[in-house]
């Protein structure tokens, strides 16, 4: 939604689109696992919400996160969705300000 929005100020959002999906395999552990990453590179994501896309839930499904952690891992999954909700409302309203409308 927020990468689909930037099309009110460029012509062209392929390749904006193009390098999202790029991250989102790299960085969510669909293509290489999170755990063969640097230790610098892992830090950053797990700051990040991409790596609960595929590789958080394969960790759970491996038993290689205990149960009791669920709540963290949930915790953190709601705090970014307040974080990119707030960033897309705040959008949306920037955008609302360059739309126009041509037409009766």
């Amino acid at each position: 939604f927020i990468i689909g929005m930037f099309a009110f100020w460029f012509k062209s959002i392929d390749g904006m689109i193009r390098a999202k999906y790029y991250i989102v395999q790299l960085f969510s552990g669909l293509l290489i696992p999170v755990a063969f990453f640097p230790e610098w590179m892992r830090s950053v994501i797990d700051v990040l919400p991409l790596k609960m896309i595929a590789f958080v839930p394969l960790q759970f499904y491996l038993g290689k996160i205990p149960p009791a952690d669920a709540w963290k891992i949930l915790a953190q999954q709601f705090v970014w969705v307040f974080i990119l909700l707030i960033c897309g409302r705040l959008m949306w309203r920037i955008v609302l300000r360059k739309l126009t409308i041509q037409g009766g």
